[in-house]
């Protein structure tokens, strides 16, 4: 998750000052962590961790740990996902 929308939400991380290795193999400094946030799926509602980045493209990477949390599917023909 990205800091600008933990400050838009106004949610409290925790600290941090760690690195971690992202999809490209690149290490990327995270700030703080975000602990049992809820987060709405359509109409599954699914506490979630999460590691919070300086700058990142998206405001919130939802990764392969929670598409298989709320079993997600891909529908790569319709470019969506089904979670059951």
């Amino acid at each position: 998750m990205s800091e600008k929308i933990v400050k838009k939400l106004y949610l409290r991380m925790q600290p941090a000052n760690r690195s971690i290795k992202v999809a490209n193999f690149a290490s990327e400094k995270f700030v703080g962590t975000l602990n049992e946030v809820t987060i709405s799926l359509g109409e599954l509602v699914v506490p979630m961790d999460f590691l919070v980045v300086e700058e990142t493209p998206y405001d919130i990477i939802i990764g392969l740990p929670t598409m298989i949390q709320v079993r997600a599917r891909p529908d790569y023909y319709r470019m969506a996902l089904k979670i059951h």
